[in-house]
């Protein structure tokens, strides 16, 4: 047999049996579903003393492995102790579930009576609603039906009146209108007779007029004939008068030139050319002014 240390040797086998022991939740449930709960502890038991037993035969009087043994056999049936609650655990788990189930179950069972439960109520009060709508639109019409007979007897029996009125006004406007128009023929008969009368008058005084225009028009012609002689005697008046007012005017607008320029001075000259407004003669010497002046009093003689 190969040469082994104690302390090693017993961890390891202790490990091997702890490691055995399921730790997995599914594990758990299917364990208790297909075995008994005392079956997997009994069977936990035995794998502890399976081991205990292997200890000793392979390392027999040794207290540490003793000790270590006592300390597996509690850490297996801590093991056990912890696998019966998980199993418990799971039993509790699998009622809660199946509880919450059936709970699911009827609260949809619930929930689908009350929908139609109220969808029935909610016909009923519709169908309810409407029946009383109805009535209510019934007893409305047939309101505003008797409203709208009374008001159309109202505005029958006021038509009535106001035609029998109008019928009475009408006929009181027609025998005014027949009057009016007896007044009328005979006062257009006066207005006839006055126009023919003011037509005669009117024939008098257009001939009488006519003879007098026509003597006017001899006069005016008469007068026309005196004014055109006297128009003509004026004109050929205004014509001698002209003449003689020329004649007069250049007289006195001709100033006296004497005979001798020559003794004169410049602005002497000067001022005689202004008299006979020489041209250019500002420019002048004595000589061409004396020239210009002899010229100038020449032409306006």
């Amino acid at each position: 047999m190969p040469n082994r240390k104690p302390a090693r040797w017993v961890a390891q086998r202790a490990m091997i049996g702890v490691k055995d022991l399921p730790s997995n939740v599914s594990w758990v449930l299917s364990k208790t579903l297909a075995q008994p709960a005392g079956a997997a502890v009994n069977g936990t038991r035995d794998r502890a003393h399976q081991v205990s037993a292997g200890i000793h035969d392979a390392v027999p009087g040794t207290d540490s492995v003793a000790v270590r043994l006592k300390r597996a056999r509690e850490a297996a049936e801590r093991a056990e102790q912890a696998e019966r609650e998980a199993l418990d655990e799971a039993r509790r788990a699998k009622e809660l579930g199946d509880h919450a189930s059936k709970v699911s179950t009827e609260g949809q069972r619930r929930v689908r009576a009350a929908e139609d439960g109220g969808a029935k109520d909610v016909k009923a009060e519709v169908a309810e609603a409407r029946r009383k709508a109805d009535e209510k639109v019934e007893e409305t019409r047939a309101r505003a039906q008797q409203k709208a007979d009374d008001n159309v007897r109202a505005v029958s029996d006021d038509a009535r009146r106001d035609d029998e009125q109008a019928r009475a006004e009408a006929e009181k406007a027609q025998e005014r209108a027949r009057d009016r128009i007896a007044e009328a023929t005979e006062q257009m008969a006066d207005a006839r007779r006055l126009a023919d009368e003011a037509a005669e008058a009117a024939q008098e005084a257009a001939a009488q007029a006519q003879r007098r225009a026509q003597e006017l028009a001899g006069e005016a012609r008469e007068r026309a004939q005196e004014a055109d002689e006297r128009v003509t005697e004026a004109e050929q008046a205004q014509q001698t008068a002209a003449s003689h007012a020329g004649d007069i005017a250049r007289a006195l607008r001709a100033p006296e030139v004497p005979d001798d320029l020559d003794e004169l001075t410049r602005k002497e000259l000067l001022d005689l050319a202004v008299t006979l407004d020489v041209t250019g003669r500002s420019a002048m010497n004595k000589d061409e002014l004396v020239s210009a002046i002899d010229e100038a009093s020449r032409q306006k003689r």
